[in-house]
């Protein structure tokens, strides 16, 4: 499975998911619940909760010094997640969510740069107001 070519193939939904802040919300959401209590995600799941913060507070308008190009490949990551039948359809159990953790640990690895800058500012501001 090529994670790249996968993302490369959503990056024109993306775009337009980026473009309407609504149904960016909307897919963050649904995103959220579908990953919480996936196990295959437990050994992202420390950069997974960053990326979900991320695009909270990018949401809110709290932090707005993400790239496009970022916010393009984590849109990416949750719309394969919320695809049902990917790679490997997400209903065999043991193996379904694998191609999905392929695609966030490398789009992850991609970001990992603005994560960092992210985590920077979040332990700054998080400071700032205790």
């Amino acid at each position: 499975m090529n994670a790249k070519r996968i993302l490369d193939g959503l990056m024109g939904k993306s775009n337009r998911v980026l473009n309407n802040k609504h149904r960016f919300f909307d897919v963050f959401t649904r995103s959220m619940s579908k990953a919480d209590g996936v196990n295959e995600f437990n050994e992202i799941k420390s950069d997974l909760g960053t990326v979900f913060s991320l695009v909270s507070d990018y949401l809110h308008g709290n932090y707005k010094k993400v790239s496009k190009t970022s916010l393009l490949l984590i849109i990416c990551s949750l719309l394969y997640l919320l695809n049902p039948m990917d790679v490997i359809p997400d209903f065999l159990i043991g193996i379904g969510f694998l191609d999905d953790l392929a695609v966030f640990t490398y789009m992850i690895k991609k970001i990992r740069k603005e994560l960092d800058k992210y985590r920077k500012w979040k332990n700054e501001n998080v400071s700032e107001n205790e």
